[in-house]
């Protein structure tokens, strides 16, 4: 399901899995390449992100980019690209990615 909520544009799916279980695969830095299609390999000293972390992703073009994960909403003061879980039920959940519809400056704390 395709959805808009300013300033993204949000792609849902619903999982039949626990939430806590998707949320786990999704900050997993060892398994982002096989779910973001955009990225061939992260290097990241914490394997779980979370505000704070730091390190660099290399896209599929070959181009690697440095990220400080603020907070969960943005990285670098900038709207970035995300992924959030909903829960459902106990063994159902949304898999939410977040688009952001342009890119906005915010300031970094």
């Amino acid at each position: 399901m395709l959805n808009v909520a300013y300033p993204f544009i949000e792609i849902r799916q619903a999982v039949e899995a626990p939430s806590d279980e998707v949320l786990n695969i999704m900050t997993d830095t060892s398994l982002r390449p096989r779910w973001g299609p955009s990225i061939r390999r992260v290097e990241c000293a914490d394997r779980h992100i979370k505000a704070g972390s730091t390190g660099r992703v290399q896209l599929i073009s070959g181009l690697w980019i440095k990220f400080v994960v603020t907070n969960l909403d943005g990285v670098l003061g900038v709207l970035a690209t995300g992924h959030r879980v909903e829960r459902i039920s106990t063994t159902r959940c949304l898999a939410i990615f977040e688009i952001p519809i342009f890119m906005e400056s915010r300031t970094v704390t």
